[in-house]
């Protein structure tokens, strides 16, 4: 670590599917805005371990590349790779006639590397947690926001809407890789 910070916030669109019953694969394209827009997307894949009436629990991992960050003069450009594993346990609160309150919570292991030419701007710490809160409705649509705690706190926010049996969603967050709302999402669980 050379005590330095990444501050960026990036803007990222999520398609969503299913891979059976249980699996879900996300794939997300967008941007990483440190000191000029580039590219990040990623790949992950959460999986509904248990739902019940009252919660549901849901291992998740997902890996996130930017590629040539606008950096100060001292870094210059960069890319940055992130991996992220974790497990959510989601609650399920019934507001109103499809209409549902889920707190969400759980440990996570982020692990981010940049490229050589920047140095070594590794985090100080692996493990961190992530808790969030999601308004879900009708037809597989839902708000959130949600936080991360690692060496700083993180938000994000977001909003998805299903279709058939994809989804789509977007959202900002001001922290490479936050997982923008990975909470078990599954409109007829």
């Amino acid at each position: 670590d050379n005590g330095g910070t990444l501050e960026a916030d990036t803007y990222l669109l999520r398609l969503h599917t299913d891979l059976g019953q249980t699996a879900f694969l996300d794939i997300d394209l967008g941007a990483i805005d440190a000191d000029g827009a580039a590219f990040y997307g990623g790949v992950g894949l959460r999986y509904l371990a248990y739902s019940g009436p009252s919660f549901r629990l849901s291992p998740f991992a997902q890996l996130h590349y930017g590629a040539g960050i606008e950096g100060d003069e001292e870094t210059g450009d960069f890319d940055l790779l992130q991996g992220d594993l974790g497990l959510l346990v989601a609650g399920r609160i019934p507001l109103a006639d499809g209409l549902e309150l889920e707190p969400y919570a759980g440990p996570m292991l982020s692990i981010v590397r940049v490229d050589a030419d920047a140095g070594d701007a590794d985090e100080d710490s692996l493990v961190g947690a992530v808790a969030g809160l999601a308004l879900v409705m009708p037809d597989r649509n839902s708000v959130r926001i949600e936080a991360q705690f690692f060496d700083e706190v993180s938000i994000s926010a977001g909003f998805s809407s299903g279709f058939r049996e994809a989804a789509a969603a977007i959202g900002w967050s001001n922290r490479p890789g936050t997982p923008m709302f990975p909470a078990i999402q599954r409109g007829d669980a």
